[in-house]
């Protein structure tokens, strides 16, 4: 008997693509997922390309400021050479929230409460000068640039402290802190930073990659669960901010960041 294609019969219009093995489930790797080209030729995925087809991760552009809201503060705030970079002069206290350089991204997730969760993932790509105690490097979802609410993954210029703080929302807490992960692994071009968030919990993480690409494990920082109400709306922003308190820097500041998405899972 003739074979059948999605209960159709083959010769009654039914056909494969070019490349049909490329579109059958390999019972060695069930786990594959296949994607079709224009031509209807199959391709497996990579981890990266399904969840950004299936809309559970959503990266920032990186290619220009187009969509970004950038403040410069005592310094300045940009989107070059495929990063974010925030800049600040020497000896140069930011005066508070209004005088820290920022850079904001809206993450895109709206419309998925009560079920979901934001994961939001960059790597500190360079962190130039700063050396000292009064420099901070943070990220993580924020309400928006008007607005200091929100949770944010802070690291030290010397990268004696690391720690994660929930500023206003939920008035001024430290969530999770860590000392001594050094200035060399900090600068180094391989540290990452992570603020996880569901329904009022979250959690800080970080680690370290190898040659640009994410950690293959992490280290949580801290978590909070009784943060209530919470939501990736309320918090829609994805913030980048140079923060300098006392005396500000020894020296001029530079630090990037990259490889920033959010991924996501819920309901619409």
């Amino acid at each position: 008997m003739p074979g059948t294609i999605n209960g159709r019969a083959i010769g009654d219009g039914a056909s494969l693509p070019d490349d049909p093995a490329a579109v059958l489930l390999d019972v060695g790797s069930p786990s594959t997922i296949v994607g079709l080209d224009a031509a209807g030729v199959g391709a497996a995925l990579s981890q990266a390309s399904a969840r950004a087809l299936l809309g559970l991760a959503k990266a920032a552009p990186l290619t220009g400021t187009t969509g970004w809201t950038l403040r410069n503060g005592v310094g300045a705030a940009t989107i070059t050479g495929g990063a974010v970079r925030l800049t600040a002069p020497l000896s140069t206290p930011d005066g508070g929230w209004t005088g820290a350089p920022l850079a904001a991204y809206p993450h895109g997730i709206v419309g998925r409460y009560p079920l979901f969760a934001l994961d939001a993932v960059a790597r500190l790509k360079t962190f130039t000068g700063g050396d000292g105690n009064d420099v901070y490097a943070g990220f993580g979802p924020r309400i928006g640039s008007s607005a200091v609410d929100g949770f944010v993954l802070q690291v030290r210029g010397n990268g004696t402290n690391t720690f994660g703080y929930a500023e206003v929302i939920s008035t001024g807490t430290t969530i999770g802190f860590t000392t001594g992960i050094g200035r060399s692994t900090i600068a180094g071009g391989q540290f990452w930073t992570r603020v996880v968030l569901f329904n009022g919990y979250v959690r800080f993480f970080y680690g370290t990659g190898s040659a640009g690409a994410e950690p293959t494990s992490w280290t949580e920082l801290g978590s909070s669960s009784t943060l209530t109400g919470v939501t990736p709306t309320n918090t829609a922003y994805l913030e980048f901010t140079l923060g300098l308190t006392g005396g500000g820097s020894a020296d001029a500041v530079t630090v990037e960041w990259d490889n920033v998405s959010a991924s996501v899972v819920g309901l619409r």
